[in-house]
């Protein structure tokens, strides 16, 4: 599956490292997956929960990306900074 990287700008009061600030697009779905330490918990236990619902997951650079919606649904303490990261990025 073809995949867009992008980086999205740093979120006002969260401090994110470069990696944490990437996300992937799936051309053919639109799919948004972004990384899995967004969560604030451990990167593998969100990949483990992730595999374990039958989710696809990206890796890039020994870091986890899950689906962004699948996020909100699983950890919904995220859903505000989810919403904020998808208002901030144009994803045309």
């Amino acid at each position: 599956m073809a995949l867009q990287w992008r980086e999205f700008e740093s979120i006002k009061g969260k401090k994110l490292l470069k990696w944490q600030r990437l996300l992937a697009v799936e051309a053919d779905t639109g799919r948004v997956f972004i990384s899995a330490s967004l969560t604030d918990d451990p990167e593998y236990s969100v990949w483990v929960c992730a595999s374990e619902d039958g989710v696809p997951v990206y890796s890039r650079d020994d870091h986890y990306y899950v689906p962004l919606d699948w996020m909100i649904t699983v950890f919904p303490h995220t859903k505000a900074l989810c919403e904020l990261l998808m208002r901030s990025v144009d994803l045309d």
